[in-house]
């Protein structure tokens, strides 16, 4: 007797694969190929065992399959490394298995090096069964059998890194390290061994079908993918380039939780019980429609950052790696990271509350109990020749700090936290942020101080917030930021900075050298020998001083407080020359 079956499938690794190499071309390779595994492998396995059409771009009008006999396969998902089938089959499942085998042999042939896996519940479910009983046959009990199949699968498969032997002894690839298997060319004469995942990838990225799927993010007016600095497949020039890592608050959890999050919405509209229909319905839905919020996102943000001026198009110095769900990665040029990355976060977040795009999402957020998805973002600026790999293992890391308004404001929050390597010899935030952090001193009231307002929060969803940060998103708060980089930026009649550059270094060295009181007296005077300085900068200080203080909690002592003092001047001086633009086109009135 047939059943129908949960068909999970998915890649893993994805971060190490895609950033094994400082190759902006095998970059951008390796993410098309990992999103071909989930979309244009599965469009063919689905073809070559069910003989039917599927495509990944017209998921929402896949069939029920349960409505009918005849329809043997519907696909609930389908993105980027990821896809989720039902499937009709016998007891033996053995369609299921060809179709797995099947989109197998195209991930290891062309795309080789990809982790991937794909399981399927031993159980068939019935989807017209309770959403809420974790039983045998029902859609829940499936989905987890099949998550803890795939968490088994991955301790007991081996690595990909094993179906790449050296012995016998051959040539490693100059790009990836792995053992070369032919011989390709690096500029027009120069002969290099390539390994056959270096290949794909370079294939991946320089085809058709990738530029194709590319120029489709950005404004028709505007072209991308080939930028300013970026021609090259290598980063080696000399101007500065961006590297962003975005990534949504919490929807890990909130999918953990979604059948819950579906039986309170589909209660809402009058229904007793949500069944395992209504979760495939709002998952699919919710999958396809994030999707679209962060391909939209990305084209308003082109659109806004780099206005076409004269209407004849413009290249754009963009580089998309990763365009989907809730994450974003790009490499752009640096003058542009910060304003570039500020304007997707608020795009991004405010459209999930929106019904534009997305029915399913604000019905979701509200029965969660948010107003909208948050997404937080963290951004690297360095030159050309440093490498890619280290620039976003460092914009991670600045993304998992600006996390940090989780704690403040719930996971609705948006912010952002930034660094520009000035100096490379130290590359770890911890280190970098630890110089920062002035420790108390006999004579400086015995507070601490922190040289930096990083990172900063865009929206901080003030109508909920942890009583222990009550204060936090004041002081770390984007418009702080702005304010503080404006007063540096702006000019007089004559042209001449408000604050002298020589009075701006003095001040960055007495932050360092000097207790705090003595800075604040010296401010004073500052203020009062540059009067225009001082009126833009109480915009960034009410009070006109260098300093902000809030109280937050003890680290040391549990139920204690204590002052802390922060002062947003360093960043605003870190990104006098990253960050001019957008000034002019937003208010500065708060």
């Amino acid at each position: 007797m047939n059943g129908i079956y949960v068909v999970m499938l998915e890649t893993s690794g994805n971060q190490s694969y895609i950033f094994s190499t400082n190759k902006m071309r095998d970059v951008v390779g390796a993410s098309e190929l990992i999103y071909r595994v989930g979309t244009t492998y599965v469009e063919r396995a689905v073809w070559e065992i069910f003989g039917r059409q599927f495509s990944a771009k017209a998921i929402l009008d896949e069939p029920k399959i349960e409505e009918n006999e005849s329809c043997l396969v519907e696909v609930v998902v389908s993105t980027s490394g990821k896809a989720l089938l039902l499937i009709r089959d016998d007891a033996n499942c053995n369609k299921i298995k060809s179709f797995i085998r099947t989109w197998s042999r195209l991930v290891v042939t062309e795309a080789p090096g990809v982790d991937a896996l794909g399981v399927y519940s031993e159980v068939p479910v019935d989807l017209s069964k309770p959403l809420d009983r974790d039983e045998k046959g029902s859609l829940l009990c499936a989905l987890k059998e099949g998550n803890k199949n795939l968490r088994i699968q991955k301790i007991r498969r081996s690595s990909p890194l094993e179906r790449f032997q050296r012995i016998p002894v051959v040539s490693p690839c100059v790009y990836s390290g792995l053992p070369a298997e032919d011989i390709g060319y690096e500029g027009e004469t120069r002969q290099v061994p390539l390994s056959k995942v270096s290949r794909a990838k370079i294939e991946a990225g320089t085809s058709d079908e990738f530029k194709k799927r590319m120029k489709s993010l950005y404004p028709e007016n505007k072209q991308g993918i080939v930028a300013k600095g970026l021609k090259s497949d290598a980063l080696e020039d000399s101007s500065w380039l961006g590297v962003v890592h975005a990534d949504g608050n919490g929807l890990g959890q909130l999918f953990t939780n979604f059948h819950e999050y579906v039986q309170g919405a589909v209660k809402e509209s009058g229904k007793a019980f949500a069944t395992g229909r209504d979760y495939v319905d709002f998952y699919r839905a919710f999958s396809r429609n994030l999707d679209d919020i962060c391909a939209a996102s990305f084209w308003e943000t082109v659109d806004a950052v780099f206005p076409d001026s004269n209407g004849k198009g413009r290249e754009i110095p963009v580089v998309p790696i990763v365009v989907g769900g809730d994450d974003l990665t790009l490499v752009l040029d640096g003058r542009y990271a910060i304003e570039f990355t500020k304007k997707f976060l608020e795009l991004f977040s405010k459209k999930t509350e929106e019904k534009e795009l997305s029915q399913v999402i604000p019905i979701i957020c509200k029965v969660a109990g948010m107003s909208r998805l948050g997404i937080c973002g963290g951004i690297t600026v360095a030159k050309g020749h440093f490498p890619f790999s280290e620039s976003y293992r460092l914009a991670e890391e600045l993304l998992n700090s600006a996390k940090k308004v989780k704690n403040a404001v719930g996971s609705e929050g948006v912010a952002m936290d930034f660094h520009i390597l000035y100096d490379s010899v130290v590359t770890s935030l911890k280190d970098i942020r630890g110089g920062l952090v002035r420790d108390r001193k006999e004579g400086d009231s015995g507070s601490l101080r922190e040289l930096t307002g990083k990172p900063y929060a865009i929206f901080s969803g003030s109508e909920k917030f942890n009583k222990k940060y009550e204060h936090w998103s004041e002081i770390h708060n984007f418009k702080i930021f702005k304010f503080a980089l404006k007063a540096l930026q702006d000019r007089d009649d004559k042209g001449r900075l408000q604050l002298p550059s020589s009075q701006s270094h003095a001040i960055r060295e007495a932050l360092f050298s000097e207790r705090r009181e003595t800075q604040e007296q010296e401010w004073r005077v500052l203020c009062h020998t540059y009067d225009s300085f001082r009126k833009s900068w109480i915009k960034a200080n009410p009070e006109g001083k260098l300093y902000s203080s809030y109280k937050r909690e003890n680290e040391k002592l549990v139920d204690t407080y204590e002052t802390c003092y922060v002062t947003p001047f360093l960043d605003a001086l870190e990104a006098t020359e990253f960050y001019s633009d957008m000034l002019e086109k937003e208010e500065d009135q708060a």
